[in-house]
């Protein structure tokens, strides 16, 4: 334990310890070494940055609804991936992962071969009922809901609608106009008595 050139088959460094809290410290605790410590008193387990006391891994709550976090030892879900605390966040019972930073962008980033497809996939008792899926063998891009195709975006941008566009063109309505290539098409004139164009 305490180095990946260990002389003998168990290596414990010197500077180890087990206090009588229970708490295991491997790498002593100076600041300059990572370090892993068992809090049974909190149902914990750290593995700490070096110089760090707050960053690292942390697994929680180890007697049923464990929470692990990658750069926080208090996650607020099951997966807590922390860049940087962000002031004020509202984390929420319903959070099975949490991507939290401040001072910059977050982002969830699925790479594939060029002949394969990236899925963000929604379902409940039925698989695929919904989904944004990239199709990287074209460039293209796909929108299901009610495991139907309703949307698809080619490489080109040009789009193909599976359903009816709809709205209100009255003053309280949000549809009055569809902008095609930077030229609106004005709806507000359209009898709504009129099935479409």
């Amino acid at each position: 334990f305490g180095t990946v050139f260990a002389a003998k088959s168990l290596r414990v460094l010197p500077n180890a310890t087990l206090s009588a809290s229970g708490d295991f410290v491997l790498g002593g605790g100076t600041g300059d070494l990572p370090m892993i410590k068992s809090d049974l008193g909190d149902n914990r387990i750290n593995i700490l940055e070096a110089g760090s006391t707050t960053a690292g891994i942390g697994i929680k709550d180890l007697d049923g609804g464990a929470k692990v976090g990658i750069g926080t030892l208090e996650p607020t879900a099951p997966i807590h991936i922390q860049h940087s605390s962000l002031s004020g966040f509202d984390s929420h019972a319903d959070d099975l992962l949490v991507i939290e930073r401040t001072g910059g962008p977050t982002s969830l980033n699925m790479a594939v071969d060029t002949d394969q497809t990236s899925y963000l996939m929604f379902s409940d008792t039925t698989r695929h009922m919904g989904s944004i899926a990239y199709f990287h063998n074209g460039d293209t891009m796909q929108f299901r809901t009610n495991a139907g195709t309703a949307l698809d975006i080619d490489s080109s941008q040009n789009l193909k609608l599976y359903g009816n566009i709809s709205g209100s063109a009255t003053s309280t309505g949000s549809f009055g106009s569809l902008i095609v290539d930077g030229a609106s098409l004005d709806f507000s004139n359209v009898p709504t008595s009129d099935p479409g164009i």
